[in-house]
Formats: structure tokens, C-alpha cells, sequence
């Protein structure tokens, strides 16, 4: 049998009864088909409804002739009449998207003849992908401007149920892929297209609609978006966290791009600053560090840790000491070790680090001269100085 789908001809629906036509167990779930539903199944992109099924959780509903509903356990028997209850925000923002959806997808259409490729309507946002490599941003927002002013004008979104052999009279955005009973998504005078999903009843019910990101897939770029409660609530925490950042920088919102604009010219004035003076500080630490040398047989080696330097220093600093002691420096910094033998000895700093990931898990190699592996704490650091040790006085590696 197939189940008669409610929400095909009410999106609206959120609480009827039905009669249970069959039950299943499969793998610890039960299954519970009725001879009617108002439950939307995962299909077309759009998300499940969830809710109550005899006060029982819907986890899951899956779409075929005979629509499943998923629980945890049993609904009922064969001949019951149960009561549904669908879940309101998750139904209603499945109704935003998809409208919010079919209205984009429709001033890319009529804008620039973008057509539609594929759709997912997420749990935080909506995208839809367009036969398209490339979208400017000019044309983003004027098809978010159009797509807003079609909301604002609170157009009718109808539901009609037709046949393949009269789709000459409907305007369609692009053809049904199947012939028989069809059912459109009608916004009056802007879009209509072939849909079995739940949708708004005017356009004004989506409140609004905000691109928010373009990606590409597949060589072809998908536009993501949110709209409704989603898209008020991402204001919402923009605009809250835009006000503390200008109360922070005592500016106006309008001002905040100058403003961080300096400070990063500042930052990279003082880390300018900063690298010199670090330049000039690497000999007095190094002759410092330089003390506190252990002998491995006739080798000097040095293990030491030093979060003094910026990133972009601290390789030379690691190569001047290890050159300063005629030997090798291992040193950790922040999360890394960095391994670095002079030019005289005969140790070999990337073979060095490729047999200590394979005795630990952390990863790393380098070259003769110098080496790092990351994911190091100042406990592991103290462990594997050990391992460092065993493996220098070995002086078996590869050179």
C-alpha cells in the first residue's frame, strides 16, 4: 500500500490520527508504517520532521511508497489508531528553508539564467548549487535584494495538484522529471516548479533571507543562505558581538574595519620591532644555554625548553646553538620539537625525528640539519629526552 501523505495538501498540519497498516523490528528499532501520515520523510534536500507518535519519539522517517516512521519502541499493533504530534520549530524551519530555497533559486534563474543543480536544506543553514564556476559578489546581492523584495511583498505560495499532460499552462522554473499526478509549489507570479516538500503559505511568513557564503563543489559553486528565525538569530549574535567589539575599540560599528585595520598594521610594526630585538638577544641566551651542554660520549647536545623567540626565529636560533656547541640542540617550543645538529657532526636531524615518531605518535620530519615533530607536552618532552639519548649515543643513524 502506499501511505497517504497529509502534509502534501496542508503543510500547516501538525497533529492528526491514523490507523497502524504494519509493524516491523529491524536492528533494535522499531518501524511503524500508517495508512496516513503528516510526518515528512528525508527527501528533496529537505530535512525529517520530528515529534511524537503516540507520545512515543520519532527518530527517524524514511521515504518510500510506504512511509517509515523510526522509534526506539513499539507504537502499537497492527490496527491501532494512533495520534501524531509533529514538532513545530523543526516543521517550521523546514517550511523556511525550502520556500526561502525555491525564491532564490528562482532570481538566479531570472537574473542570469543560473540553473539549479542540487539542494540541501541543513540544520543551520540552507545551500543550493548552481551549474555555474563562478558567482561575483554584485550578483549575490542582487539576487538576495530580489529574493527579499519577493518576501516583503507577501506573495501567495500555493499548493496545486495537476497532471504531466497540463504542465503547458504553469510557468515552470524547470520540468518535473517524472509524468503522471505532479504536485507544483506555486509563489504567485515569480516561481513555480514541481516539489513534494512542505512550504510556507506566503512569502511573508520567511521573514527574510541572508546569503551567507559561497563554496565550490564539484567545479560548480553552491551558494549557502539562512532565512526565518535562523537568519534573525544570526543578526541577533552579529549585532551583539559588533556592539562589544566597538565598545571595546570605542568606535562606532561603521569604524571597527579601520579600526582593526591599524591594529594589524601595528601588530606588525611591534613583531617587527619585536624580531630585532630577539635578533639581538640570541647570543647572550645562546652563550647561556650554552652551559647547561650534556656530553653523550664526546658529543655535545643540548635539551632545553624556550618559548622566548617568535615562530619565525626560533628555527635559526635552534641552528645557531646547536653550531655554538659543535653538536645538537633539542629544543621544545610550545608544542614542538625542534631538532638541530651542526654542520660537523655526523647525526642526521631528520632521521633523528623519523625515529622517534615511529618509537611515539607524534609526527615530523626535516632534513639533515634541522627537524620538528609536533604534539608535545613539557610531560612528554621530559620522556622522551631519554629516547633523544638512546638514540644519539647509539650513533647509528643515517647520514
Amino acid at each position: 500500500m502506499k501511505t497517504k501523505r497529509l502534509y502534501y495538501t496542508d503543510s500547516n498540519l501538525l497533529a492528526f490520527k491514523s490507523r497502524i497498516a504494519e509493524v516491523r523490528e529491524e536492528d533494535n528499532t522499531h518501524i511503524t508504517i500508517l495508512e496516513k501520515t503528516a510526518f515528512y520523510p528525508t527527501s528533496g534536500g529537505q530535512q525529517n520532521d520530528i515529534g511524537m507518535l503516540n507520545n512515543i519519539e520519532i527518530l527517524d522517517v524514511i521515504d518510500g511508497d510506504e512511509i517509515l516512521h523510526i522509534t526506539s519502541s513499539a507504537v502499537g499493533k497492527v490496527g491501532d489508531i494512533v495520534a501524531g504530534q509533529i514538532d513545530f520549530d523543526r516543521r517550521q524551519k523546514n517550511r523556511h528553508q525550502h520556500s526561502a530555497q525555491h525564491i532564490l533559486s528562482q532570481a538566479f534563474f531570472r537574473l542570469y539564467e543560473f540553473v539549479t543543480m542540487s539542494v540541501h536544506l541543513g540544520e543551520k543553514y540552507g545551500n543550493i548549487e548552481f551549474d555555474v564556476k563562478d558567482i561575483s559578489s554584485a550578483q549575490l546581492q542582487k539576487a538576495e535584494i530580489l529574493a527579499n523584495q519577493v518576501i516583503r511583498e507577501n506573495r501567495k505560495v500555493e499548493v496545486i495538484i495537476t497532471h504531466t499532460d497540463h504542465l503547458s499552462k504553469h510557468n515552470l522554473r524547470k520540468p518535473p522529471m517524472r509524468s503522471g499526478e505532479i504536485r507544483l509549489i506555486d509563489i504567485d507570479d515569480f516561481e513555480c516548479t514541481a516539489c513534494g516538500g512542505t512550504h510556507v503559505n506566503s512569502t511573508s511568513e520567511i521573514l527574510l533571507i541572508k546569503i551567507i557564503s559561497t563554496e565550490k563543489i564539484r567545479g560548480r559553486v553552491t551558494v549557502n543562505f539562512l532565512c526565518g528565525e535562523q537568519a534573525l538569530n544570526d543578526y541577533r549574535n552579529r549585532f551583539d558581538i559588533s556592539t562589544a567589539i566597538a565598545k571595546k575599540l570605542t568606535c562606532s560599528v561603521e569604524d571597527i574595519e579601520a579600526h582593526f585595520d591599524k591594529l594589524i598594521e601595528n601588530n606588525k610594526t611591534l613583531k617587527r620591532s619585536i624580531t630585532t630585538l630577539q635578533k639581538d638577544l640570541i647570543p647572550s641566551i645562546i652563550d647561556k644555554l650554552a652551559n647547561e651542554v650534556e656530553l653523550f660520549g664526546d658529543l655535545p647536545v643540548l635539551f632545553a625548553e624556550e618559548n622566548r623567540f617568535d615562530k619565525n626565529l626560533i628555527n635559526q636560533f635552534s641552528l645557531e646553538i646547536a653550531e655554538k656547541c659543535n653538536g645538537i640542540a633539542v629544543l621544545l617550543y610550545n608544542d614542538k620539537i625542534i631538532i638541530s645538529c651542526a654542520k660537523s657532526v655526523e647525526q642526521h636531524a631528520g632521521n633523528l625525528a623519523k625515529k622517534i615518531s615511529a618509537m611515539t605518535s607524534l609526527k615530523g620530519g626535516g632534513n639533515k640539519n634541522i627537524a620538528q615533530l609536533g604534539g608535545v607536552t613539557s610531560t612528554d618532552f621530559d620522556l622522551l629526552k631519554t629516547k633523544f639519548a638512546e638514540l644519539i649515543s647509539e650513533g647509528n643513524n643515517e647520514t
